[in-house]
């Protein structure tokens, strides 16, 4: 018998091959969730327009302002196109700072808290989170609150974690202070930062993010003093 015989494809490469084509038709399917008739900014969706070859949604959407534009999905729901272009242009005009990592924060501060197609949204407008008055509809008055970012390693941060964005409650915070700042996790089982119920042990293990490593500090029987030394390690290891 002559001619070429394809050898059989692999048990692994089936099941690749299988798990491709199921993750492309999600993707597929997930992007062609109807957005017509959502506002993202100042654009109203008004239909689906067409699906690029590596299955990117573009929809059409009316602009407040007047103009129609097509824009791909997921610039919509992460909130990096807010309208046609207009608004770009209008903050260039009058400040001419849109490119700054200020203004850039002052958009990501809104967005997290009013915009609930993103994925922060939970953490943030989900939980009560606002954007104060004073700079909701000004970014002018956001800088001439929090000034220029200290440096790269900076971005905003709240005292209080539970707090708004407000001029009382903010400040520009390195990443390390950040962590030391942080609000008690779902998980938690003992209501305070940096310590745990350990059920196999019976003790609450108290513990301490020290350059980014976790640091074992050590357990206890009663809560009070698992959280004295807590206290203890953020004295000696954060300075405070």
């Amino acid at each position: 018998m002559s001619g070429f015989q394809e050898s059989p494809m692999s048990e692994d490469a089936l099941v690749a091959k299988v798990f491709t084509g199921i993750k492309k038709k999600r993707k597929k399917y997930l992007n062609r969730i109807d957005l017509v008739g959502r506002r993202f900014g100042r654009l109203i969706v008004t239909e689906f327009d067409h699906e690029s070859e590596d299955y990117s949604s573009w929809w059409r959407c009316q602009c407040d302002c007047g103009n129609e534009k097509i824009i791909v999905r997921r610039h919509l729901i992460s909130g990096n196109t807010n309208s046609c272009g207009c608004l770009k242009k209008e903050l260039q005009t009058i400040h001419g700072m849109y490119k700054t990592p200020e203004y850039r924060t002052w958009i990501r501060i809104k967005t997290r808290c009013e915009n609930e197609n993103t994925p922060y949204y939970a953490d943030y407008g989900g939980r009560g989170i606002k954007v104060c008055e004073r700079w909701r509809e000004s970014f002018d008055k956001f800088y001439a609150d929090m000034g220029n970012r200290p440096s790269k390693n900076h971005s905003i941060d709240r005292k209080n974690v539970n707090g708004d964005y407000s001029p009382e409650n903010c400040r520009w915070a390195t990443r390390k202070e950040q962590q030391q700042n942080i609000r008690i996790q779902k998980s938690n089982t003992s209501g305070v930062n940096g310590v745990s119920w350990h059920t196999k042990i019976k003790r609450y293990v108290a513990s301490i993010t020290v350059n980014g490593q976790g640091k074992y500090i050590g357990c206890f029987k009663e809560l009070t003093d698992a959280a004295e030394a807590r206290r203890q390690a953020e004295i000696k290891y954060w300075g405070r």
